[in-house]
């Protein structure tokens, strides 16, 4: 009797556990597709600071349409994600295939939740928004792939732990094919002091790597964070912390297996010798965010962040800083400005060539239908190379037409 509701207790646990992944058949679940499709017209001009160098100048006319798929249970979440952006005729600069797919899903219970993605993406390293690692290399074909999962657990009322893995992989294509491969861990402790003030800590580990070569670098991170509502209409967000890299790679050389007069003489022939070099880097990293609603028309944003981020050229600290300012002119009417300026140091880090990027975007939104939306906008950037004796300035217009259809639910 007793072993029998042993396996009695079992088969209850292991049905749970499979409801939890599979949703129970009495849940109703809501699937959800939402759809847009869109036009873009662009025309750019880059002209760079040699005296002799021509301008280059390119239009483009393109078409992009993506779609969402969703299923949603009591306790999970399954999402399809996908884009697609396709170039119309051949013209300069707009022959590119462009794309995402993006897999995610979800589980919760009453204290813990699950998520993982998968990412698959091919686009234009020169898009509205870039750095300026991505603006020394030019304009090029960037493919991406990343994975990654995330728990989340409810250890009290008020605390709760984070624990994430990715892994990504970024390649360049172009006359010499880059590409890298970036692995981070990391876990968080948040503590909700109040309903206004939300301290935490997070600590990562990062391993990077270039594809065809021998280096190696790992980070280690500690940062501690703090969000901050200091209204109903602003709010602060802080990180702060340092980090720990270390490069590692072989140095080649030749050496003489005797004392060096036998190879001098030409009696015995040098023979590569490998050494493994390790370098130690420490600084400081920063988060900075503050954004407020002046009023029900009115927004702005400011930001500032001293971060390690990886590229083609190895790990780089990135500086940047950002204003955004957004105005509701009528119901249908939005204007946003955005002006940004970012720094790059390359190895070792925080030191060597400083690449500098300034960005300034003007952007008009208007809603002509319940559907159908035009937007147009402005970009100029300036960068500014020293160290590779090259610069350009950039100036960009663009013009879309976007149509999204209703959202269309089914419950079963």
């Amino acid at each position: 009797m007793k072993r029998a509701w042993r396996y009695r207790s079992r088969a209850t646990g292991a049905a749970a556990c499979l409801a939890l992944l599979q949703g129970s058949p009495l849940q109703a679940a809501e699937w959800s597709l939402q759809t847009s499709a869109q036009g873009r017209a662009r025309a750019s001009q880059e002209s760079p600071d040699a005296p002799l160098a021509a301008p280059t100048q390119i239009h483009e006319t393109r078409l992009l349409g993506s779609a969402v798929a969703a299923r949603a249970l009591e306790n999970s979440a399954s999402t399809l994600d996908g884009s697609l952006d396709l170039p119309v005729g051949v013209q300069s600069g707009g022959s590119l295939v462009l794309g995402r797919l993006l897999l995610g899903q979800t589980l919760s219970s009453e204290r813990d939740s699950w998520a993982a993605n998968a990412e698959r993406s091919v686009d234009d390293n020169q898009a509205d928004q870039r750095t300026a690692s991505d603006a020394v290399i030019g304009r090029r074909r960037r493919n991406n792939a990343r994975f990654g999962v995330v728990w989340q657990r409810a250890i009290a009322p008020r605390l709760s732990a984070q624990t994430e893995v990715s892994t990504a992989y970024t390649g360049y294509t172009g006359a010499q094919p880059q590409s890298f491969r970036n692995s981070q861990g990391g876990a968080t402790v948040t503590y909700l002091w109040d309903e206004r003030l939300r301290p935490g800590l997070t600590a990562s580990h990062t391993r990077y790597a270039q594809t065809g070569s021998d280096n190696l670098t790992t980070s280690d991170s500690l940062r501690f964070n703090l969000g901050w509502a200091l209204s109903e209409i602003t709010s602060l967000n802080v990180g702060l912390g340092g980090y720990r890299t270390e490069q590692q790679g072989l140095r080649r050389s030749l050496a003489c297996p005797l004392p060096a007069s036998f190879c001098n003489a030409g009696l015995v022939a040098p023979v590569l010798v490998q050494e493994v070099v390790r370098m130690r880097t420490n600084g400081s990293q920063f988060t900075l965010g503050l954004q407020s609603a002046l009023d029900e028309t009115r927004g702005y944003s400011l930001t500032a962040s001293r971060q390690l981020l990886p590229s083609v050229f190895g790990v780089l600290l990135e500086e940047s800083v950002s204003a955004a300012v957004n105005q509701a002119v009528t119901p249908r009417l939005n204007l946003a400005f955005n002006a940004s300026q970012s720094r790059s140091s390359s190895a070792p880090v925080g030191n060597g060539a400083r690449p500098s990027l300034s960005t300034l975007d003007a952007s008009l939104n208007c809603k002509l239908q319940e559907r159908l939306s035009l937007s147009a906008g402005l970009t100029l950037r300036r960068l500014q190379d020293s160290a590779a004796g090259q610069g350009s300035r950039t100036a960009q217009f663009s013009i879309s037409l976007q149509y999204q259809p209703s959202k269309i639910l089914a419950t079963r």
